[in-house]
């Protein structure tokens, strides 16, 4: 399965990476530039001229990366090009459309930086999802947390998104729980 919101720019990318995802058994190739892997993913081998891609040639050789959750690597791909904080909040937090406004105000301010912004999304996100839900958006905050050791990702702003992320769900599972338990109390 070749991604299709590569959005490389202009040149062509460098190299193909090969992701085996062993819940699918199915091998997820991800177009890149190998300064953004090795620039931001210090955990990555470097990717040898060898396996680049060439406008010549119409063969490629894949170069074979081991993530432990595969399936979540083209988001965390996609924020090492765009850097787009809102995009990656986002899915992390799985936002619906009405729900995305709120990340944006009608000026194109972020709401990310402003002190309130981690208890109105934990609130409204704990208005829309179940516990089990939250539960389960928190384990693929986690995993996708995991990726990012494993490549060495080092973007301080990333590590503070994925931070936020996680407390925002925390903060909405709690809040969803004492919602359940004072109904059953009025009950």
């Amino acid at each position: 399965m070749l991604s299709s919101s590569h959005r490389a720019g202009p040149l062509p990318p460098t190299h193909l990476l090969a992701l085996f995802d062993s819940t699918s058994n199915n091998i997820i190739l991800q177009p890149t530039h190998d300064i953004i892997i090795s620039s931001q993913c210090p955990n990555v081998p470097e990717l040898s001229p060898s396996t680049r891609f060439s406008l010549l040639e119409p063969t490629f050789c894949a170069v074979q990366l081991h993530l432990p959750h595969p399936t979540l690597f083209e988001p965390l791909h996609r924020y090492l090009y765009n850097q787009n904080a809102t995009e990656l909040l986002e899915f992390l937090l799985l936002l619906a459309k009405s729900q995305r406004r709120r990340c944006t105000n009608r000026s194109g301010d972020k709401l990310i930086k402003k002190r309130n912004f981690r208890s109105q999304m934990a609130l409204l996100i704990s208005k829309t999802y179940s516990v089990a839900s939250l539960r389960s958006q928190s384990a693929r905050v986690r995993h996708f947390q995991e990726n990012m050791q494993a490549l060495g990702v080092h973007s301080v702003e990333m590590w503070r998104l994925v931070t936020m992320a996680s407390t925002v769900l925390r903060s909405a599972s709690q809040l969803q729980k004492s919602r359940l338990t004072t109904a059953r109390h009025a009950a």
